[in-house]
């Protein structure tokens, strides 16, 4: 098992040349952790998580040098919640009886926009009934089940929530939609006492200097998750 295993070919083309242009390439400090080959906290998700993966300068790897503890990321971009029976969605991402202290979560926001198509892709669902779907205002739906499964397991979760995006962005229609979904995560994380919430929001908005996101309008640029790591390990730290 390793801390940052290899990305797939689409993955990684898209990251590549961004590796190229002067990026920071951290991997070496991240495989240099004491446990690297054995972590204790897992990433799974979507591209919010998969991001700058390939530099080794993802959140969960950002995270990872902030705690002095290895994440294992399994988050792939493009990646839902619920994907018609598919095994290549997030909930098979989660490696039951790995000895997890912790797992750190995204999800919901793919199926959100592929669905109604706030991103522009043209889907043909209602954008409130797919949130409802995802999670609704009773704290119950597709990512309530699958913290039931991974709460079943023993682990602690950090659940991350989602943010608005610039006007400039493609996905700008989907900012109030993934706005409703951090609350609803919001309130989810407070019912249970086995999972955390970090509210992206506060962290990744249009306006904050400097900007946090990337050229791309849509993802946290690697200084956002250098800043979004920092946090996690501030939270996974307090609660050992």
């Amino acid at each position: 098992m390793t801390a940052h295993p290899t990305l797939p070919a689409v993955a990684a083309a898209l990251a590549a040349p961004f590796v190229g242009a002067g990026c920071a390439n951290l991997c070496g400090e991240v495989d240099a952790l004491p446990d690297a080959g054995t972590p204790s906290i897992l990433a799974i998700g979507d591209s919010i998580l998969a991001w700058h993966g390939a530099t080794c300068q993802s959140i969960p790897d950002q995270a990872s040098l902030a705690m002095g503890r290895a994440v294992l990321n399994r988050a792939l971009s493009g990646r839902r919640l619920s994907d018609e029976g598919s095994t290549d969605d997030i909930p098979h991402q989660y490696v039951q009886g790995g000895g997890w202290d912790w797992v750190i979560v995204t999800g919901g926001g793919n199926d959100v926009a592929e669905e109604c198509g706030c991103n522009g892709g043209g889907g043909s669902a209602s954008c409130e009934a797919k949130v409802d779907e995802v999670l609704g205002e009773d704290g119950e739906g597709e990512l309530a089940d699958l913290l039931d499964v991974i709460a079943a397991d023993g682990p602690k979760v950090l659940l991350v929530g989602y943010y608005a995006f610039p006007q400039d962005s493609a996905w700008s229609g989907c900012s109030p939609y993934f706005l409703t979904l951090a609350e609803r995560q919001s309130a989810l994380a407070a019912s249970r006492d086995e999972v955390e919430f970090l509210d992206l929001s506060a962290l990744v908005y249009p306006g904050a200097d400097p900007d946090p996101y990337f050229l791309d309008r849509v993802h946290p640029s690697t200084d956002a998750a250098a800043r979004i790591g920092a946090e996690i390990a501030g939270i996974i730290g307090g609660r050992g």
